[in-house]
C-alpha cells in the first residue's frame, strides 16, 4: 500500500473516531443536564377493530425503575365525541351567537370561537379582559354583561366579526359570580353579598339601585314570568316577585334535605340539584311551584343545564349525566357519559353539544350516537347501604349507620323491612347461614333457609369487622383498624380467635379448603394456608415495573382456581391460583376511573369504576380479556 494512501485511511477513521467521541460526548452532557421529561407523539384518532393492536411510542430521559407510565383507554360511547378544542385553563360559561362562541374562563378572560363549522372549530385572535377570570356571560339584545368576581361587571356590545366594545363597568365591593337581565334591570349575584340590582336605563355611576340580602349565599338566578329563582345553599331555592321598580320581593322558598346547588328553568319547569336529587316543578302558578317528580342517581353533581329536551348534570370529576326530558317529566332513569373531566358549562351548537371539561378543553358531542345504560329498578336504604346480596326473591342491604334491610323483589314498589339495628359493612352467605359483618355490632347470623323469613341464630359482638369469609368451623376476619384474625366457630357461643396478622391494610377476604386470600392496600394479594390454627404464609402477588402493579385490590372473586380482581387504577387484573406457592398473573386489562367491585357470571365478568360506571368484560380467554362493544 502507497504511502499517502495509508496516510489518507488513518486520519479518516482518526476523524470518523474523533468525531464520534464528540457527538457521544454531547449527546451525554445534554442528557446530563436534561431534566425528566417524557414525550408522547400526537396521535390522530382512529376506530381500532377488536383484535387489532395500537402502538405509542414514548421517548424521555430520567427515569429509573420506580417510573409508572399509565394509558387509560376509554371506548364507553367512543363514536359520540366527534372533536375536541384543547383549552389549557378552566372554561367556566360559554355563550353562543350566531356563528360565534363567546368563552369564559380563568385567567383568559373572554376568547372567540368561530363554530361555523361545529366538528372543526377555529380560535380567532380576540382577547379580551385578559389576565381576568371571567365566571359568567349574561346576554341580552346585542350586549354581554361579564361576571369577573371580585372585579365586578363588565358590559360589552356586541360588534361585527366577533369584536366587542367595552362600554360600562359595574365595580362590586363583594363578588360577581353570575348575573340575570329582567327588562331593563340587571340582577348581580353576588355570594355573601346577595343581589345586587341595577337600573340599564339609569346606570349613572353604576351603582347599584337596591341591595337583596340573604340569610345564605347567593349562587345563581333565573327568572320566568315576573318571578326570580335564586339558589341560596342551605335556604334552598328562594322565591322573588319583580315589582315595577324592579325590586324583587320574597313571597316563598322552596325547601332542600341539605344545599342546593344549581336551577335551571326549561319551558314551564324549574329543576332544581341538590346533592343527590333532582326535582322538578311546574311554574304555572310561578309564585307556588307545584313538585311533579324526582330523581336520584347522581353523587357528586355540580350544576344543572338543559339544551332541546335534554336535562344535562355534571357530575364531578368526570361525568355527564343525560336525562330524556321529551315527555316533560323527570324519568326513571337516566344515561351517562364519562367525558374526561369535570364538566363546567354546555352549550348547544347546531345538532352538536359543546361541553368545557377543566383544564383540558371542550368536547364535541353528537348526542345521537350516546349509547343509553337504563336503570330498570332503584331500591333505596333510609342512609344508604354498603353491601347487598340477592337470595331467592329477596334482596338484602346493609348499612354501617342504619342497620340491614330485606326487600321483596317481585313486589314492586314493597318497601324495606328492617330485620337489625346493628350497622354492617358487608355480607357472606355460606349454606343457608347469612353473615353480616360490622365496624361496631361485630358479627351477626341469619339463617336465611326461608330467604322471606330471616332468623338471627346468632351475635358476636366482639369479631369488629370490615368483613369476614368462612369455611367450615374458620372464619377469617378483615379487623376494625387493620389487620388480620383466624377465629374458631366450632362452638358458635363462644368462637375463640386462634391467629392474628397485625400490620396489613386488608381490604378483602377469603377462604375455601384451607386456602386464604386477602387483598391489602397498595401491596396485592396474599395467599395463606390454615394449618393447626394458625396462618401460613404462602406466597404474595405484586407485578413490578414495567408490567401493572397492584394499585389498589378493592374486591376479587375466586372461580375455581382463577381469581378476578377489581384492583383501582389499575382495572381488572386475573390470576391463577392452581399452585398457590407459585401463583401467576395471567393479565390485566386498563379501565376508566377506579375499579372498586366485580362479579363474574361464566365467560362474562362485570366490573365497577367509580365516576365511570359498569364495564362488562369478555374472559372466554384469560390471558386477553377484552371489553364488550
Amino acid at each position: 500500500m502507497k504511502r499517502p494512501l495509508f496516510i489518507l485511511i488513518i486520519l479518516l477513521v482518526a476523524g470518523s473516531y474523533l468525531f464520534a467521541l464528540i457527538w457521544t460526548g454531547i449527546d451525554f452532557a445534554s442528557y446530563a443536564s436534561a431534566r425528566n421529561r417524557l414525550f408522547l407523539d400526537a396521535q390522530e384518532p382512529r376506530p381500532l377493530a377488536l383484535d387489532e393492536l395500537a402502538t405509542v411510542d414514548l421517548t424521555g430521559g430520567g427515569f429509573n425503575a420506580d417510573t409508572r407510565v399509565y394509558v387509560q383507554l376509554d371506548v364507553n360511547n367512543r363514536d359520540a365525541f366527534v372533536g375536541f378544542q384543547p383549552i389549557d385553563k378552566t372554561l367556566f360559561d360559554m355563550e353562543r351567537v350566531g356563528n360565534l362562541l363567546y368563552l369564559a374562563g380563568s385567567v383568559f378572560g373572554i376568547r372567540v370561537l368561530d363554530v361555523s363549522l361545529p366538528r372543526r372549530p377555529k380560535m380567532l385572535p380576540f382577547r379580551y379582559l385578559t389576565g381576568a377570570s371571567v365566571l359568567d356571560i349574561e346576554r341580552s339584545g346585542g350586549k354581554l354583561y361579564l361576571s369577573c368576581g371580585p372585579l365586578g361587571v363588565k358590559i360589552y356590545q356586541l360588534g361585527d366579526q366577533g369584536k366587542l366594545m367595552r362600554m360600562k363597568s359595574l365595580y362590586s365591593w363583594s363578588s360577581a359570580i353570575a348575573s340575570k337581565v329582567v327588562g331593563h334591570y340587571l340582577y348581580v349575584v353576588s355570594g355573601t353579598g346577595g343581589l345586587m340590582v341595577y337600573d340599564l336605563n339609569n346606570l349613572g355611576q353604576g351603582k347599584p339601585v337596591a341591595f337583596i340580602e340573604s340569610e345564605q349565599p347567593i349562587r345563581r338566578v333565573e327568572a320566568y314570568g315576573g318571578y326570580l329563582y335564586a339558589v341560596a345553599g342551605k335556604g334552598g331555592v328562594e322565591i322573588y316577585q319583580i315589582g315595577d321598580s324592579g325590586v324583587p320581593v320574597l313571597t316563598g322558598q322552596l325547601s332542600v334535605d341539605r344545599s342546593a346547588r344549581s336551577i335551571t328553568i326549561a319551558d314551564r319547569f324549574l329543576y332544581v340539584l341538590e346533592n343527590g336529587r333532582i326535582s322538578q316543578y311546574d311554574l304555572t302558578d310561578p309564585q307556588v311551584p307545584q313538585l311533579v317528580a324526582e330523581q336520584r342517581y347522581f353523587t357528586l353533581p355540580q350544576k344543572l343545564f338543559h339544551a332541546g329536551d335534554t336535562i344535562y348534570v355534571a357530575d364531578n370529576m368526570n361525568g355527564l349525566g343525560l336525562i330524556d326530558n321529551e315527555d316533560k317529566r323527570l324519568p326513571p332513569s337516566a344515561a351517562f357519559l364519562n367525558v374526561g373531566g369535570t364538566p363546567r358549562a354546555i352549550a348547544s351548537v347546531g345538532k352538536y353539544l359543546y361541553v368545557s371539561v377543566a383544564n383540558k378543553g371542550i368536547r364535541i358531542i353528537d348526542p345521537e350516537a350516546i349509547l343509553p345504560r337504563q336503570v330498570v329498578q332503584e331500591v333505596r336504604a333510609p342512609k344508604g347501604f354498603d353491601d347487598f346480596i340477592i337470595i331467592g326473591d329477596s334482596l338484602y342491604v346493609t348499612g354501617h349507620r342504619d342497620g340491614i334491610y330485606r326487600k321483596n323483589l317481585l313486589e314492586k314498589g314493597s318497601p324495606l323491612t328492617r330485620i337489625s339495628s346493628h350497622g354492617s359493612l358487608s355480607f357472606t352467605r355460606v349454606g343457608d347461614l347469612l353473615y353480616a359483618a360490622g365496624r361496631l355490632g361485630g358479627v351477626e347470623v341469619f339463617n336465611v333457609s326461608v330467604p322471606e323469613h330471616p332468623e338471627k341464630v346468632a351475635v358476636w359482638p366482639t369479631l369488629k369487622s370490615i368483613n369476614i369469609a368462612v369455611d367450615g368451623n374458620h372464619l377469617v376476619a378483615a379487623r376494625v383498624g387493620g389487620g388480620l384474625a383466624l377465629v374458631d366457630i366450632s362452638n358458635p357461643a363462644a368462637p375463640q380467635i386462634t391467629d392474628r396478622i397485625s400490620g396489613s391494610d386488608v381490604l378483602k377476604t377469603f377462604v375455601r379448603d384451607k386456602l386464604v386470600i386477602i387483598a391489602e392496600k397498595m401491596t396485592g394479594l396474599r395467599l395463606f394456608r390454615i394449618e393447626d390454627g394458625r396462618l401460613v404464609l404462602l406466597s404474595l402477588v405484586k407485578l413490578h415495573f414495567p408490567l401493572d402493579q397492584f394499585s389498589s385490590p378493592i374486591s376479587f372473586q375466586v372461580v375455581d382456581d382463577i381469581v378476578y380482581v377489581a384492583n383501582g387504577e389499575a382495572g381488572l387484573m386475573i390470576v391463577d391460583i392452581k399452585h398457590p406457592e407459585k401463583p401467576e398473573v395471567l393479565s390485566s386489562l386498563r379501565l376508566p376511573g377506579f375499579a372498586n367491585a366485580v362479579l363474574v357470571n361464566g365467560e362474562k365478568v362485570y366490573v365497577t369504576c367509580l365516576f365511570s360506571g359498569l364495564y362488562t368484560i369478555d374472559v372466554r380467554d384469560l390471558h386477553s380479556p377484552r371489553e364488550y362493544d
